[in-house]
C-alpha cells in the first residue's frame, strides 16, 4: 500500500521544523570551507616542522657529529686512563673497567637522538629526498638534550674523582691522618732510613717508571707534618723527577708514587729522610741506589744529508756520561757503529776517548758516514774495554 500526499506532507513540514528550530546544524550544513582556512589549518599543523633539508645532508652532519663525540671520547678517556698506567695491576684493571663503563654509559645516552636522526635518514635511498619532519618533537627535543648533556658532565666529573680518589688513598698527602695524642718529640737518632727497594721499571708511552718502597726504622713512633720523605730520580748529574711524602702516619714500609727514570739502567735513585724544625730542614738520613752502569750514553743523534738521489750521509753525535768515582782514562771508552744485517752486525766505525773522562763528566764524539743508501737504523755501543756498558739506535730514515 503507497502513503497518500496528504499522509507525506506533515511528515516534510515535521523534519523542516526540526531543522529550523537547530539554526547551528543547517549553518554547518550550509558552510564551504575556503582555501584561505585550508592554508591556515596547513600552516598550524606545521608549524613546529623543519624546513626542508636533503636527506644527504642530514647523513652527513649526523654522521660528523657522531664522529667528533666518538674522537673526543676516546681522547678525554685516554688522558685519564694513563694516570691508571703507573698503578698496580689490580688497580689498575679496576680503574680502566669503570672508565670504560662510565664513558661507554654517557656515550650511548648522549648520543641517542642523534643515533635516531641517522637512522632515519639511512632509510631513504635516494639522498636528495627532502626531509621535512624532526625525528623527535621539538618540545622535547631540547629537555632530552640538557638532561643527556648533564648526565654526560657529570660522568665525567665522577670518573675524574674516582680517578683521584683511587691516587690518594694509596699514596697519602700531607694532614690526611690526624696527630696522635700520645705522639713523641723529635730528638736525634729516634728514626731513619733501613733500606731502599727498587721494583721492577715499567714502560708507559714512551716513559719508562719505577716503583720504590722505602723501609724506615722506626721504633719510637715518630711522625709528623714536619718529616718529609723525599725521594729524587738523577741522570747525568740532573734531577729526573722527584716525589715527596709527608710522614704523618706511623707506618715502617713506605710505598712512593711511581717515579720517572730515564732508563732501568741509567738513573740513580736518592731517598733523603727530611725533618723541619720550624725554621729549616734538615737531612736526617739518606739511601742511595746507584745505577746500574757508572757510565752510560745520555743521546745518540743523528743528522741527514741528501747527496745524490739515490745517497745520502748521516752525522752521528753521540754523548757518554761519566757517574762513577773511577776516571775514566785515555783509549780506555770507545763507541762502535754498527749497521744490522740479516747476517749479522757491519761495522761502520769507531772511536776512543783521548783525554781522560772524570767522574760528573761528559764526552762527546762525532761519527760522519756516507754513501748510505738502504741503511735506516744504526747501533751505537758503548765499551770499556772489551765490555759493552750501554748501547743506543740512531734512525735514518
Amino acid at each position: 500500500m503507497s502513503k497518500s500526499n496528504d499522509q507525506i506532507e506533515p511528515s516534510r513540514q515535521a523534519i523542516a521544523q526540526q531543522l529550523n528550530s537547530c539554526p547551528s546544524l543547517v549553518a554547518q550544513k550550509r558552510r564551504t570551507i575556503t582555501r584561505e582556512e585550508i592554508k591556515a589549518a596547513l600552516k598550524k599543523v606545521y608549524a613546529d616542522e623543519t624546513k626542508p633539508v636533503n636527506v644527504g645532508s642530514i647523513k652527513v652532519r649526523t654522521g660528523f657529529a657522531l664522529l667528533l663525540i666518538s674522537l673526543g671520547a676516546i681522547i678525554v678517556s685516554g688522558m685519564i686512563g694513563i694516570k691508571y698506567l703507573a698503578l698496580e695491576l689490580s688497580i689498575m684493571i679496576f680503574g680502566i673497567i669503570l672508565l670504560l663503563i662510565t664513558f661507554s654509559t654517557g656515550f650511548i645516552i648522549s648520543t641517542k637522538n642523534i643515533r635516531k636522526i641517522y637512522r632515519s635518514m639511512k632509510r631513504f635511498q635516494d639522498n636528495n629526498t627532502p626531509s621535512y619532519r624532526t625525528v623527535l618533537p621539538k618540545s622535547s627535543f631540547k629537555p632530552q638534550g640538557l638532561i643527556y648533556a648533564t648526565l654526560l658532565c657529570v660522568i665525567l666529573l665522577g670518573a675524574q674523582a674516582v680517578n683521584f680518589q683511587i691516587l690518594t688513598n694509596n699514596y697519602q698527602e700531607p694532614n690526611d691522618y690526624p696527630q696522635s695524642e700520645d705522639q713523641v718529640a723529635y730528638e736525634d737518632g729516634m728514626i731513619w732510613l733501613d733500606d731502599v727497594i727498587l721494583g721492577e721499571a715499567e714502560k708507559a708511552l714512551g716513559q719508562y717508571y719505577r716503583q720504590i718502597v722505602v723501609e724506615i726504622n722506626n721504633t719510637i713512633k715518630y711522625y709528623g707534618d714536619n718529616l718529609v720523605l723525599e725521594i729524587l730520580s738523577y741522570f747525568a748529574g740532573d734531577i729526573f723527577d722527584e716525589v715527596n711524602m709527608t710522614l704523618n702516619e706511623p707506618k715502617s714500609d713506605i710505598k712512593v708514587a711511581p717515579i720517572k727514570i730515564h732508563e732501568p739502567d741509567d738513573t740513580t735513585i736518592f731517598a733523603n729522610l727530611i725533618y723541619n724544625d720550624g725554621h729549616k730542614d734538615q737531612l736526617i738520613d739518606q739511601e742511595i741506589v746507584k745505577a746500574e752502569n757508572d757510565i752510560y750514553i745520555t743521546s745518540a743523534k743523528g743528522k741527514v744529508t741528501k747527496t745524490s738521489p739515490i745517497t745520502k750521509s748521516i752525522d752521528i753525535t753521540v754523548v757518554i756520561y761519566n757517574e762513577g768515582m773511577i776516571p775514566r782514562a785515555p783509549e780506555e771508552v770507545s763507541v762502535i757503529i754498527l749497521t744490522p744485517s740479516f747476517f749479522g752486525s757491519v761495522y761502520r766505525d769507531s772511536a776512543k776517548n783521548n783525554e781522560t773522562i772524570g767522574f760528573g763528566e761528559f764526552w762527546e764524539v762525532k761519527f760522519k758516514l756516507d754513501n748510505i743508501i738502504d741503511e735506516t737504523v744504526f747501533d751505537v755501543e758503548l765499551k770499556i774495554d772489551e765490555t759493552t756498558k750501554d748501547d743506543a739506535e740512531v734512525l735514518s730514515g
